[in-house]
């Protein structure tokens, strides 16, 4: 241990639904974005903390956006910018879920309006995620160009029947202001009653991204069930998106789902920590890839 814990206060928070995501400044300090769920879940509010290198709190916490909608988390993601911060978040505007990506100085406030990246087509999609036993995500990642940002764009099909129901990641290139170059695209062609969620992206080198995402099957109703999702990674150019590699997975075991994971890249290796995910509980589990080139 370098540094001894520090207690931050950031007013009331949720266990579940708080998600408090945390990136390095260029100076040595730190930004956090979380949330501050309603009581009634019918809203929520997206917070950010600055916070200096020993984890001291620069300044009071400034609420970034609320966000209304049963259940529409915000789901923020945190990047290093030139002299601050970018921030990527979930907001629900009539009936219609966005992604949002605004950028920050170093103590949080806005240096540039907040910009939509992307809307969904139609009412019932939910981008991030619905929430189940995956945990709803967005990706945002700096690389030399700008930025890369990637979400799930999930159908809910027909419940009652059983059928319909997909989940599909896009991916997207935006430039050092949060302006994408071309139009958000799939990772991979939508499969009936299969759920492509949680996408996580890591710099492998300067010129390649890995996009780490779940794959596993759709579960309409939960009746003592377990899911069944694997990991897949894909290293793509981040300008064009262009693919750099095959699709390769690890997992699943002999029983549940390899979820809510975090990725970290050492040398060669790209290292996943995740939950062995069954029906009402969990087991810690990791596993690496090793990327030739």
């Amino acid at each position: 241990r370098v540094v001894a814990p520090v207690r931050i206060e950031a007013g009331a928070l949720d266990d579940y639904r708080s998600r408090p995501r945390i990136v390095e400044g260029a100076d040595g300090g730190f930004g956090v974005a979380f949330v501050r769920p309603s009581a009634g879940g019918d809203s929520a509010e997206l917070w950010w903390l600055s916070l200096d290198a020993s984890g001291v709190r620069r300044g009071m916490p400034r609420r970034l956006a609320q966000v209304t909608g049963f259940n529409v988390e915000p789901s923020p993601s945190v990047a290093r910018a030139d002299g601050g911060f970018a921030v990527v978040w979930r907001e629900r505007v009539g009936d219609r879920d966005r992604v949002v990506f605004a950028k920050l100085d170093a103590l949080g406030a806005e240096v540039q309006a907040s910009r939509v990246i992307a809307t969904a087509p139609d009412a019932d999609v939910a981008l991030a995620g619905r929430g189940g036993f995956e945990r709803p995500r967005i990706a945002l990642l700096a690389v030399p160009s700008g930025f890369v940002a990637a979400w799930p764009e999930v159908e809910p099909g027909d419940i009652q029947q059983g059928t319909g129901a997909f989940a599909i990641v896009r991916i997207v290139s935006l430039d050092a202001a949060g302006v994408a170059r071309a139009a958000p695209v799939a990772m991979r062609a939508s499969t009936v009653d299969i759920d492509e969620i949680e996408p996580s992206l890591v710099r492998f080198a300067d010129d390649a991204v890995g996009v780490l995402w779940a794959r596993g099957s759709h579960i309409y109703i939960c009746g003592g069930c377990t899911p069944d999702h694997r990991i897949d990674l894909v290293l793509v150019d981040p300008s064009s998106l262009a693919r750099l590699s095959d699709v390769v997975s690890v997992g699943p075991g002999p029983a549940g789902g390899l979820l809510n994971k975090d990725v970290a890249v050492l040398g060669a290796r790209i290292l996943t920590a995740f939950e062995v995910t069954f029906h009402v509980h969990g087991e810690p589990g990791s596993a690496a890839f090793t990327c030739t080139r």
